[in-house]
């Protein structure tokens, strides 16, 4: 190492903000009613130690670019609403470059540039799986060896901060499915980031790819990544069949074979009715991470969840979970980029001081499409 210090962007607690009252990249922003402040700060920079017990099987990286999740968010709010002095380093995806290697680390060496490799392998006690930080944006990062993976030579910092949930999770899900050239794919959410990963990946495998939005807006540039049709329905519909336009499509083609599905508890009800039998449902994730709903909410979701899966149990529907992916998923996903048969979509770019755009950006705003990424 060569600095004790290094950059991070952090969340602040209401108490720590006054002491950042000089820093020109502190910004409020208001999440879900939450007011968030947040700036770039220096922080202790870890020290490494190639020949240690600690770090020969560990890998120094110096932060390239970072981006946040959906995930983020619950995070994010629980920081800020910490009683005490103190600040939350957030991010969960980055691109890096290696800056020093443990003597038994045989894989990597300095120079070669990185990203995160998710790989979750369920819950197991002692194995280190999923997500390797919450602190992407940390300047500097310790990992373990095969926490990372190299990337392309095409792959740019932006793009690689924007790529590894992403991709591995849609890999995994596009496997789990079975899905292949002429699948009917419903890719619910169309506009979230890992739809649109899902509707690139789909439609890269000649797989029919129908996307479900409630917005009016990117309806060309879904058409455009390969959905061969875009449902527009408004998140209150409760069955998709009462939709004239889906109805017709499921008339047709005799219900889709699978649905990718990032919000069961948005999605799953409305969709298993235009479903074929034997077809497959696959989620990774749900909406409401960041809120606690009430009893009357809780009964309503009850009900709904009972005639999903009644629903599913008569039409043999296969309802299956996915969370993150394998590596291979993810060495799949890499070379599919570095062949160009999987555009990764960028919305925007911050840098300099821009931390409070960022988030803004990143959370705030519903005209957003594709990845915001902050890049030093």
């Amino acid at each position: 190492m060569t600095t004790d210090s290094m950059r991070a962007v952090a969340i602040l607690t209401e108490s720590a903000r006054p002491h950042c009252t000089n820093n020109s990249s502190l910004a409020t922003f208001n999440m879900h009613g939450q007011p968030v402040h947040i700036a770039m700060l220096r922080v202790p920079a870890p020290k490494f130690s190639p020949a240690s017990a600690e770090h020969r099987n560990k890998v120094l990286v110096r932060t390239r670019a970072f981006s946040c999740n959906y995930r983020d968010q619950s995070m994010i709010m629980s920081a800020a609403q910490k009683a005490k002095d103190a600040f939350y380093v957030i991010g969960s995806e980055f691109s890096a470059e290696v800056i020093a290697v443990g003597e038994d680390v045989q894989d990597l060496d300095p120079g070669h540039r990185v990203i995160p490799n998710c790989a979750y392998h369920g819950m197991i006690r002692g194995v280190q799986s999923g997500i390797p930080t919450n602190h992407a944006s940390a300047e500097f990062q310790i990992h373990t060896s095969n926490s990372l993976i190299r990337i392309p030579d095409s792959m740019d910092w932006t793009t690689g901060a924007a790529f590894p949930i992403g991709a591995q999770t849609v890999y995994s899900m596009v496997r789990k499915i079975g899905a292949g050239p002429g699948s009917n794919v419903l890719v619910t959410a169309a506009r979230s980031n890992t739809s649109l990963f899902a509707i690139t990946a789909l439609s890269g495998i000649g797989s029919n790819v129908y996307a479900l939005t409630s917005s009016q807006v990117d309806t060309d540039k879904l058409l455009n990544l390969g959905a061969k049709e875009v449902f527009i329905v408004e998140r209150s519909v409760p069955n998709l069949l009462m939709d004239p336009r889906v109805r017709e499509t499921v008339q047709q083609i005799g219900g889709f074979n699978a649905v990718i599905d990032p919000f069961f508890d948005v999605y799953l009800g409305k969709v298993l009715p235009v479903m074929a039998p034997d077809s497959r449902y696959i989620t990774c994730g749900l909406w409401e991470q960041y809120s606690m709903p009430g009893k009357e909410a809780d009964a309503i979701a009850g009900e709904m969840y009972r005639k999903a899966l009644v629903n599913a149990m008569f039409n043999n529907v296969h309802i299956i979970c996915n969370c993150i992916g394998t590596t291979k998923d993810l060495q799949r996903a890499l070379t599919d980029y570095g062949e160009a048969r999987l555009p990764v979509i960028i919305d925007t770019v911050c840098t300099g001081q821009n931390v409070g755009s960022f988030l803004e950006r990143t959370f705030g705003s519903h005209g957003h499409f594709g990845k915001i990424v902050f890049q030093y």
